[in-house]
């Protein structure tokens, strides 16, 4: 069995000659719901029973609720044959076959070029188990053009800050656990100087303020796949005065009645 997690669906192949051998046809094979059903195709000269969904219908195709640990959270779904039985008989075979995606729900993203005071500011990109997350460092709070390389900013000007799931930001929404300033591209520096931006979902530096986003879009912490916020911006009194941006995110998933909104007012303020 071959299970591929993308960014936009999730993609199931079970070898032909299983089904076969349990006497199953293909039109009997379907996803928990069975309105996705399944389809057959050739991949390298091997034929597969094969099933797909997109990211936004997931629940339609039957996948469950998600299983959540400290760490992860896993989707699932199973290929399933047979139909629906009928009283107290059934004379189709019945095979289930359960696959998952897993998602780890912590992650780091960082700009990868600083911010220099005059200052320095970010573009980062990580991608990990088919998340991406992206940080975008704007140059006002239109949020409509984003820097491509490191600006120079005076103390005290306004620095605009998306962080947002690329994809699938069907699946989930986004809360920033923590936001944070280094000298350096190295998010926990050695000699330990940094500044605390965002600390458990809150605000913790009183400039930082959560915005709306370009679209109107509520930009609060943990409501939708993007957060935007902004700061003035500042330096470190020794040099190097650059400013390396990181943070800590979440990956929620408020379509199964978790929240991801900080409890406190002060966390859930829209400013601007």
């Amino acid at each position: 069995m071959n299970v591929i997690c993308q960014n936009n669906y999730t993609k199931v192949m079970v070898i032909k000659d299983f089904f076969d051998y349990h006497h199953v046809k293909l039109e009997t094979v379907h996803l928990r719901n069975q309105a996705c059903h399944a389809f057959q195709e050739v991949v390298s000269g091997i034929t597969y029973f094969s099933a797909a969904m997109r990211s936004d219908n997931y629940t339609l195709c039957g996948g469950l609720p998600p299983e959540k640990n400290i760490t992860h959270i896993t989707f699932s779904n199973a290929l399933i044959s047979g139909k629906k039985a009928q009283g107290l008989i059934a004379r189709d075979p019945k095979v289930e076959i359960t696959f998952k995606c897993v998602y780890p729900y912590i992650r780091r993203v960082s700009l990868p070029f600083p911010v220099s005071p005059f200052s320095s500011e970010t573009v980062l990109r990580v991608s990990q188990l088919e998340v991406t997350v992206v940080m975008r460092l704007y140059k006002n709070g239109n949020f409509t053009e984003a820097y491509g390389s490191s600006p120079v900013l005076r103390l005290r000007d306004k620095v605009f800050v998306e962080v947002k799931i690329a994809s699938p930001e069907e699946l989930f929404a986004l809360k920033l656990l923590e936001c944070w300033a280094t000298q350096s591209p190295d998010p926990q520096p050695p000699n330990n100087v940094s500044h605390l931006l965002i600390l458990n979902g809150c605000i913790e530096d009183g400039t930082v303020v959560f915005v709306n986003g370009p679209n109107g879009e509520n930009g609060a912490n943990g409501v939708g796949s993007a957060v935007y916020y902004a700061f003035d911006m500042f330096r470190f009194v020794v040099e190097p005065f650059n400013l390396y941006l990181h943070c800590k995110v979440r990956l929620c998933t408020p379509d199964y009645e978790e929240t991801c909104i900080p409890v406190s007012p002060v966390c859930n303020y829209i400013g601007g």
